[in-house]
């Protein structure tokens, strides 16, 4: 055996001036994307959190009137006509509501939510106008649909509203 008495040469790698100037310029760009990236991200967390501030304000204005609605609907007495106001006006706010959701921007990973929540807003808008031209042997099995819809939207405005911050 043969004992080994020199150190291993280790060779330095050597950048000419260009060389040196390429490494240098992926550092930067680097630096550069990751402080873009971070911008975005801070942009759009701010947009999301304004989307669901207004979204939370739209969404009580929509219970108020469902409120509103039931307080009025059992003042009717099942006089037909004024169950037919009353309607109206339900149908009237949730059309608000659609309006006013319709102009707000969702980040891209809840937009199938916002859309089965558009959805259920067009479903109870379409049922309460026929609740509204009902006649009265009609009204009550149309009235009885109306309680599963709001539930359906509920569950999708929880979902949708989990997704976004704030």
């Amino acid at each position: 055996m043969t004992a080994v008495t020199e150190r291993p040469r280790v060779n330095r790698l050597v950048l000419s001036r260009a060389g040196k100037r390429i490494v240098v310029l992926f550092i930067v760009l680097g630096v550069i994307a990751i402080a873009g990236a971070i911008t975005v991200s801070a942009i759009n967390t701010g947009r999301a959190a304004d989307t669901a501030h207004k979204l939370d304000t739209y969404h009580s204005e929509a219970v108020t009137a469902y409120a509103t609605f039931a307080v009025t609907s059992q003042a009717c007495g099942g006089q037909i006509t004024c169950l037919h106001g009353t309607d109206a006006k339900l149908a009237d706010a949730l059309e608000h509501f659609r309006q006013q959701f319709d102009g707000l921007t969702f980040p891209p990973l809840t937009v199938s939510d916002a859309q089965r929540v558009r959805s259920d807003i067009d479903d109870q808008v379409t049922l309460i106008r026929q609740m509204e031209a009902a006649a009265p042997a009609a009204y009550n099995q149309l009235l009885a649909r109306l309680q599963p819809l709001a539930n359906t939207f509920n569950e999708d405005y929880q979902t949708l509203r989990e997704q976004l911050p704030g």
